[in-house]
């Protein structure tokens, strides 16, 4: 607040506050925020925050696995010093912005060094969300059943790049409105299939439960509303309901780092032998599925189809039967 005072004291203009927080809406958030905080302080500091300053949202996408000993030892070498913090990331980036700046010419300075400066950030958001987080969570949790350590480790299996390809252009990328949006598919496949990136399939499924909800639902509802196909979307359903045993397919024990931990494995063991059962056992878990799809006889059903295959013949040609490969 101090900051904002001082401009307004030395009567310096309006200001662009720019949020990188991966929050939909961000540079509203943060208004709202700075002007609930400069109300408790000083009224007019607050209807100046809100009719002077910009705040734009923007969205952020780039691929950032979390540190390993691998990936600081690499980078002390590189830099000829020790840098805890140091991270490995893609060459790929993208910085979406909206056209909302107390100085209109930063636009086009932002533009001059690659930033998506647009009208309205929410086609970007939303694919990002549903494309590559929503096929994120999808890989890592089929990657972890299958005893697979990394998402390009999922990705060089044929049929588990067939299921991705398919679970993107058929389920989720229909009721998105991204420009090129085609091509943004094809970016992130390439994107997942890096070798160096070494992205750990068991840093994706933690806080499943919180992350799915934003990821799953919206595809899956959109697909029900226009009659078309989620059985794409129902495999990954079944497969998170399989990770949630805790055992990979060779009988190997790993943790589910998850806030619901306790009551998702011991769903999973309650019901391991039943795939009806557990499926309306897990999607009577109205925080994570909503309202709606636990009564959906459609998703129900195709839900506990692809349990029972997995159950049955094992994740790996349960996708392999999906895609046709």
């Amino acid at each position: 607040m101090e900051g904002f005072a001082a401009r307004r004291a030395a009567d310096a203009g309006a200001i662009t506050v720019a949020s990188c927080d991966n929050l939909n809406d961000n540079g509203r958030k943060l208004q709202a925020l700075c002007v609930d905080h400069a109300q408790q302080v000083d009224d007019s500091l607050a209807e100046w925050i809100h009719t002077r300053c910009f705040f734009p949202n923007s969205m952020v996408d780039r691929i950032v696995p979390a540190a390993t000993t691998e990936r600081l030892h690499e980078a002390a070498e590189a830099l000829g010093v020790t840098d805890r913090c140091a991270l490995g990331t893609e060459g790929f980036w993208e910085w979406v912005i909206e056209n909302h700046f107390a100085d209109p010419s930063d636009a086009a300075v932002l533009a001059g060094v690659g930033v998506k400066v647009v009208t309205e950030v929410q086609p970007f958001e939303q694919a990002k969300l549903c494309m590559l987080n929503g096929s994120h969570s999808a890989l890592a949790c089929i990657g972890a059943v299958m005893g697979l350590t990394t998402i390009s480790d999922c990705v060089a299996k044929p049929n588990i790049r067939a299921y991705v390809h398919a679970l993107i252009t058929k389920e989720i990328m229909l009721g998105l409105a991204r420009p090129h949006i085609a091509d943004y598919r094809d970016a992130l496949i390439a994107r997942f299939a890096n070798p160096t990136l070494k992205h750990s399939v068991h840093q994706i499924t933690t806080d499943n439960s919180l992350k799915i909800p934003q990821r799953w639902p919206p595809s899956i509802k959109a697909q029900l509303s226009r009659g078309g196909e989620v059985d794409h979307l129902a495999l990954a359903a079944a497969a998170w309901m399989r990770y949630c045993l805790g055992e990979d397919e060779q009988g190997k024990a790993y943790v589910l780092k998850d806030p619901n931990s306790a009551k998702l494995k011991a769903t999973a063991l309650l019901h391991r032998h039943d795939a009806c059962a557990a499926v309306k056992a897990f999607l009577g878990m109205h925080a994570i599925w909503g309202n709606e799809l636990p009564n959906d006889a459609i998703w129900t059903s195709r839900v506990t189809h692809w349990l029972q295959r997995v159950q049955a013949i094992g994740l790996g040609q349960a996708t392999a039967e999906l895609s046709g490969s």
